[in-house]
């Protein structure tokens, strides 16, 4: 996937580079013009915003909380859609391609969802066997191993296995696999309705999304289940 790379920056390197800035000046002209290419490029790279300077952020190169104009501003993909409290995106994953959403809450980036735009497969097996390749992917991106789900709606093909990928293609079974991470919850889900699959990821803020249902529950209305209660049985 192609992702936001920020180089990281050390503001002390620029404070050295203009200490040295004078002894710099009795140098050769080629040392100069090397020095000025390096101060500008390290001002330019503090103009970046520090919810983008984490190295790998939480997600995409991002850290919750981030503003919109941020996101807007400095993914390096294309736009496809802005609406009132959301950023759309095309972008490719694994050569295939992929609408990124950036959800927001009082200007803050509170989730991101990956839909892997490719419905259909030659092969209800090759469905299946990319959801595998994209769960291998991320355990080694984040870190952790997650753990998988299969939740059966019809048992038709419980009991033959050879017929696994045949059960997710007839929507009877969805695929699902959790990471839990200190900030973040991430979701993977692979469903299908009308022989037509839906595969997305979801990436969500532990504490934006608890300070949210704290303030919906506050304003009154419905009360509304704690963002970790609500994730266990939800994936969408």
């Amino acid at each position: 996937m192609t992702c936001l790379e920020l180089s990281s920056f050390h503001p002390g390197r620029v404070a050295s580079s203009l200490a040295y800035h004078s002894y710099a000046s009795l140098l050769a002209p080629s040392l100069n013009k090397m020095l000025f290419a390096l101060i500008f490029i390290t001002f330019c790279l503090m103009s970046f915003p520090v919810v983008a300077q984490e190295e790998g952020g939480d997600v995409r190169n991002f850290i919750w909380g981030v503003g919109k104009e941020d996101v807007k501003k400095f993914e390096r993909v294309i736009l496809f859609e802005e609406v009132e409290n959301a950023l759309f995106f095309v972008d490719e994953w694994a050569e295939e391609k992929v609408l990124i959403g950036y959800e927001f809450w009082d200007d803050k980036l509170i989730r991101t969802s990956i839909d892997v735009q490719k419905s259909n497969y030659p092969d209800p097996g090759d469905a299946v066997a990319f959801y595998v390749a994209r769960e291998y992917e991320l355990n080694e991106k984040l870190g952790v191993e997650g753990k998988q789900e299969t939740i059966w709606k019809n048992d038709y093909y419980a009991k033959m296995p050879n017929h696994f990928a045949l059960a997710v293609l007839n929507g009877h079974v969805d695929l699902i696999t959790r990471w839990d991470l200190p900030r973040t919850r991430v979701i993977m889900a692979m469903t299908a309705e009308d022989f037509a699959y839906t595969h997305r990821v979801t990436y969500e803020s532990k504490e934006l999304s608890l300070q949210r249902t704290q303030v919906q529950n506050e304003a009154g209305g419905p009360l509304l289940a704690p963002p970790e209660e609500e994730g266990a049985g939800s994936y969408e």
